[in-house]
């Protein structure tokens, strides 16, 4: 049985997790960024217990999306960043907002973005809708990077 600071740090944890999600996917929807929720982050919208210290997230490869990408960065990070070249280069653009990061992704193992839009789900999160990997996407993305 946990004790007391064990329990208050799962708490905190967990209202932590939750305000993160909220204040980032509420800037991604301000500046309508095409994107999708993936990895650990998107079992935790779906309710699973799960400790993860970052949000991946795949975003639509258009230039006008990126242009909007790039607005979002901008107002979460003092950092000179531009998702551009990394794009092209196929490279994941990691964001460190502590105490967590933000993983935008060009694209996933095992899937083309195409399907993982198309298969992608609104999974109501305390009261808002977040875009989410279909779970059969997670899981053949797992697998393709596990094998």
């Amino acid at each position: 049985m946990p004790n007391f600071t064990q329990t208050l740090c799962v708490i905190t944890r967990t209202q932590l997790t939750s305000e993160f999600i909220h204040r980032i996917t509420e800037i991604l929807n301000k500046f309508n960024v095409d994107y999708v929720v993936t990895g650990g982050t998107s079992k935790i919208i779906r309710g699973e217990d799960y400790l993860t210290f970052d949000l991946d997230i795949v975003v639509e490869n258009s230039n006008d999306n990126l242009n909007r990408v790039n607005k979002f960065v901008h107002q979460i990070t003092s950092e000179k960043i531009d998702l551009t070249d990394n794009f092209k280069s196929n490279r994941i653009t990691r964001i460190n907002t502590f105490p967590f990061s933000i993983d935008i992704m060009p694209r996933l193992d095992g899937l083309e973005n195409i399907n993982i839009f198309k298969n992608s789900e609104l999974v109501e999160f305390e009261g808002r809708k977040i875009p989410c990997i279909s779970e059969s996407d997670l899981m053949k993305n797992y697998k393709s990077f596990k094998t």
